[in-house]
C-alpha cells in the first residue's frame, strides 16, 4: 500500500465515526413499520443502532432504550428490513454505525 493510499484509508476510518449522522433519519430509502404490541397502551419509542452495510442493509441491531421485550422485538424486527443508502468514503461504499429512533403507535 502506498503512502497515499494509506492515508486515504486512515481518513475514511477516521470518518466513520462522523458519517452515522448521516443516516439519521434521511438516508433511509426503505422504512418497515414496526406492528406496535397493543398491550403496551397508545405510543412507545425506543433508540436502535446497528451497522449500514455498504449494500444498505442495517444489520446488528441493538436496542439501547429498554421499554419491554415485546416493543422491543417489534423494532428490531422493523429496522432490521430497513435499507439505507451506505455511507461513502473516496467514492466507495462502506459499512457505518447509525443510531435511528423508532416511534410506534397503536391507533
Amino acid at each position: 500500500m502506498t503512502k497515499h493510499a494509506w492515508r486515504k484509508t486512515v481518513l475514511c476510518a477516521l470518518l466513520l465515526g462522523l458519517s452515522a449522522a448521516a443516516h439519521e433519519g434521511g438516508n433511509i430509502t426503505k422504512r418497515v413499520e414496526p406492528v406496535f404490541p397493543k398491550a403496551y397502551g397508545r405510543e412507545a419509542s425506543i433508540f436502535v443502532s446497528g451497522i449500514v452495510e455498504k449494500d444498505g442493509s442495517f444489520t446488528n441491531v441493538h436496542v439501547f432504550s429498554p421499554q419491554g421485550a415485546a416493543v422491543e422485538q417489534a423494532g428490531k424486527d422493523a429496522a432490521g428490513q430497513w435499507k439505507f443508502n451506505p455511507g461513502m468514503c473516496d467514492g466507495h461504499a462502506i459499512a457505518t454505525e447509525s443510531e435511528v429512533s423508532i416511534t410506534m403507535t397503536h391507533l
